[in-house]
């Protein structure tokens, strides 16, 4: 396995976050009332890629001190690194993954229970494209989250009729990760749609 250069350093000082109580979007105006969205609050982090040295500066921070694991896979989701740190309650730190020569990988990020994935690219990202992540549906719940968007992103989640049954701002200008639970709706296929301005990212999920 090829080796990557890491650089940790330990959050106390250097990486302040805010944590706050959770926030549950319930579904109001025209939503239906089966929907329910819960931002996580245990678990922050950011992840910044520096395209010119292949680079991607990230930084956790736990509500409370626990064990992090985290995994940096290909696109074929083989595992090409592995971090680990225990008892911590976070760090920042620099993963340099020019040896391992993908242009593009995906973070699996384990901690204190939870498990967050995000896609980190070194391509000329397509302007009309979010820099998220949404995950397919496990026990009816979608995981989602995205880093610094510009402005406001909301949240739609569309039937098969490509009707909208749920729509709300999920936050403006700040890191975000949560979970759509959809586990009150009927079985069949859904749309998971994250907006911020002209950047859009969709995908397909199915419940039951």
């Amino acid at each position: 396995m090829k080796k990557i250069t890491t650089t940790i350093t330990a959050a106390a000082m250097c990486f302040v976050m805010l944590f706050s109580t959770s926030t549950v979007f319930a579904a109001n105006n025209n939503n239906t009332e089966d929907i329910i969205v819960e931002e996580t609050t245990a678990v922050k982090y950011s992840i910044n890629p520096l395209s010119e040295v292949e680079t991607v500066a990230f930084g956790l921070m736990l509500k409370e001190k626990g064990n992090v694991k985290i995994n940096i896979l290909n696109m074929n989701g083989d595992v090409l690194h592995t971090f680990k740190q225990s008892k911590t309650e976070g760090f920042m730190g620099q993963f340099n993954l020019k040896a391992l020569g993908e242009k593009e990988y995906v973070f699996e990020i384990t901690a204190n229970g939870q498990t967050f994935k995000e896609k980190v690219s070194f391509k000329k990202q397509d302007n009309t494209e979010l820099n998220a992540y949404i995950s397919d549906a496990e026990a009816s719940k979608v995981k989602l989250s995205f880093f610094e968007p510009e402005g406001s992103v909301y949240l739609k989640v569309k039937n098969t009729d490509g009707e909208v049954i749920y729509s709300n701002k999920l936050s403006e200008k700040y890191s975000y990760s949560g979970i759509v639970n959809l586990e009150e709706l009927k079985k069949g296929s859904y749309t998971i749609e994250l907006i911020n301005g002209e950047k859009t990212m969709s995908k397909a999920v199915i419940v039951g």
